[in-house]
């Protein structure tokens, strides 16, 4: 259960005279990734899968983007309200979401740190990378699933400047521009903006955004930098997660919120120096939100809470060949939290819900890594170990660990197996801690231990057959005690699926193809959300002047809760989105979308009626 529903349940029964308070998951060959700063971390370490510019050019939203993974869920309260990431079974707040390397989870929030990537408009992504299991090794706190990093475009690639509109009906508005007005290897910047108006949403719900991003990056020697710089603003008007929505909520009134995300990036590679190669990253996050709720009689009260919540983090990395095949890397990052809230619910007297904490957490980390294929061993065994120290409110060290391997059998390399095991945590959220209502300065990390094994293989070049099983342990899961009236730690959650994706490119069409199956062992009530099975499916196609892209996305039934109806079941759900586009020149293109085209969406939670289908037209300009 999020602590946004266990919210409303425990308002639900306080007594009111209380007081007191790859595109188809590609091999990277190889290459380790740079989030922040230069790791070692690679498909070896953990199960990696990318979601390229071709995706997420013909969807409209990042969540429909996420969706063509097999290891995403998205939930929302109804079309207008903010999103949740399930990956692979986890709670929201169990995935690190970044953009530009700057993890946009928001501890003081009362959702626990859940990202909602509605904020963020797809014009202004580049790629998606989806790292899958426990990466506490990588990103520290929060990553007890996996992490989601959003890369938005490189300013030397794409065209020097592009724009597209779209209308639909019911009042949908988007206008993206992007501008690049240097481009070269010394120095290249690109400017981005994008605005976006959700419409007419059911009982007149609301949903608007707006951005401005800068990014800019250079060479330095023997190394490139890369600084990104980014404003954003969302708006909206909807139904309190687990109020009931618009069918069973006990008031027609809608929560409204206004939510300010700014970002800052600065991450430099230095090159080779005397055998090492240095790295290092400067991140800065401020979010801020104000909320008012209003009351549903008779038993839940209107409320106000306005909430800040700034993250700086620097991180300094070193790494060194010790042969052809092996690398070793150390590192050490600092991160410094801080976050305030101030609200009040209304007992027919103001009852304050006001804190403030901070909290300062180095860390250590080492990795090593052998690259099989660097040796000229192409039918050998990558593997990766890498382990990592995060010193929490410098009051507890917190050790968390990974190691996998990739063998790739003898032969043309088309066939290899892989196998990973990680383990992660979560420091309790500033809300769970301080919350005056409900917070408990006792609550210990949630943990986790997520493991893997899978077959890759690739038939020529035109098809590739992808199939995994995993299982992940969570424990000390923070939930609602009503007995103590706060959050305790409590649940133990055992997740278990298996995987399977396949892509093929035939002509000018690219087909891609995912299943999943996943059992959830926990206690009543405790988990929520999760369908037992999904599939999916895209198409992609182009020649000459005209090009397609369909996504079909289907799951099965899934239990939620809201404050009137309990625990329920809902029926199971299927979406169809669709593009076609038309070149009339080079550098104009129109375009029909439809999302929900057979209008088969249904609820995601209890009396929240989903959008249905929409139609529209886009323009693209670029030149």
């Amino acid at each position: 259960m999020s602590f946004s529903t266990a919210v409303m349940v425990l308002l639900a029964i306080q007594p009111a005279s209380a007081a007191t308070p790859d595109d188809a998951n590609p091999d990277s060959g190889g290459d380790t990734i740079v989030v922040r700063a230069q790791r070692l971390v690679d498909p070896a370490a953990v199960r990696v899968e990318t979601i390229g510019a071709r995706d997420i050019a013909a969807l409209g939203d990042v969540q429909s983007v996420l969706e063509t993974s097999p290891s995403v869920t998205i939930v929302s309260p109804g079309p207008a309200g903010a999103t949740e990431i399930l990956l692979r079974g986890g709670d929201a707040n169990f995935t690190a979401v970044t953009i530009d390397g700057v993890r946009l989870n928001d501890v003081t929030d009362s959702r626990g740190g859940a990202v909602d990537v509605g904020a963020i408009a797809p014009f202004e992504i580049g790629s998606v990378t989806i790292y899958k299991g426990a990466v506490s090794v990588l990103e520290g706190s929060d990553a007890l699933s996996g992490q989601i990093a959003l890369e938005t475009d490189d300013p030397r690639d794409g065209p020097r400047a592009e724009a597209m509109v779209r209308v639909a009906d019911r009042g949908l508005g988007s206008v993206n521009g992007r501008w690049a007005p240097l481009r070269d290897e010394a120095l290249a910047l690109s400017v981005t903006g994008t605005w976006f108006d959700f419409g007419e949403g059911p009982a007149d719900q609301t949903f608007s955004r707006a951005s401005l991003g800068v990014k800019m990056s250079g060479a330095a020697g023997q190394g490139r930098w890369v600084a990104s710089a980014r404003v954003g603003e969302t708006s909206r008007g909807a139904f309190a997660d687990a109020s009931g929505g618009n069918r069973f909520a006990a008031t027609p009134d809608l929560q409204q919120s206004e939510t300010r995300l700014s970002t800052v990036s600065l991450r430099y590679g230095a090159g080779e120096t005397a055998g090492w190669s240095p790295s290092a990253a400067f991140t800065w996050l401020r979010r801020s939100e104000d909320r008012v709720t209003p009351a549903a009689p008779p038993q839940v009260p209107a409320g106000t809470s306005d909430s800040t919540f700034e993250r700086l983090t620097l991180v300094g990395t070193a790494s060194r060949s010790l042969s052809r095949e092996w690398q070793a890397l150390a590192g050490a990052e600092i991160v410094q939290e801080k976050g305030e809230t101030t609200g009040s619910l209304d007992y027919g007297f103001p009852l304050p819900v006001d804190f403030e904490l901070e909290r300062t957490t180095p860390s250590i980390f080492a990795e090593m890594r052998r690259d099989a294929a660097a040796g000229g061993d192409k039918g050998a065994l990558d593997l990766y170990a890498g382990i990592r120290a995060d010193y929490v409110d410098t009051e507890e060290v917190v050790p968390t660990v990974r190691a996998g391997g990739v063998y790739h059998l003898p032969g043309d390399g088309s066939t290899s197996v892989y196998a990973s095991i990680g383990t992660g945590f979560k420091a309790p959220s500033f809300y769970a801690v301080g919350d005056p209502l409900v917070g408990n300065p006792d609550l210990e990390d949630e943990t986790s231990v997520t493991g893997e094994i899978g077959m890759r293989h690739a038939f020529a070049a035109t098809t590739a057959v992808d199939l995994s099983v995993y299982h992940s342990s969570f424990k000390g899961l923070i939930d609602f005690d009503g007995e103590t009236f706060s959050l305790v730690n409590r649940s133990e959650v055992e997740v278990s699926g298996i995987e399977a994706s396949v892509s093929h490119d035939i002509g000018a069409h690219a087909f891609s193809a995912f299943g999943t199956q996943m059992n959830t062992d926990a206690p009543d009530g405790a988990v929520l959300l999760r369908p037992d099975w999904r599939a999916g499916f895209t198409w992609a196609w182009a020649q000459d002047r005209i090009n397609a892209y369909a996504s079909y996305r289907i799951r099965g039934e899934i239990e939620a809760s809201s404050v009137p109806t309990g625990i329920v079941r809902l029926d199971p759900s299927q979406r169809l989105d669709l593009f076609a586009g038309y070149a009339l020149a080079d550098g104009l293109q129109v375009a029909l979308t439809a999302d929900n085209l057979l209008d088969s969406e249904t609820e995601a939670q209890p009396g929240f009626t989903p959008m249905g289908r929409r139609l529209g037209i886009r323009l693209d300009i670029a030149y």
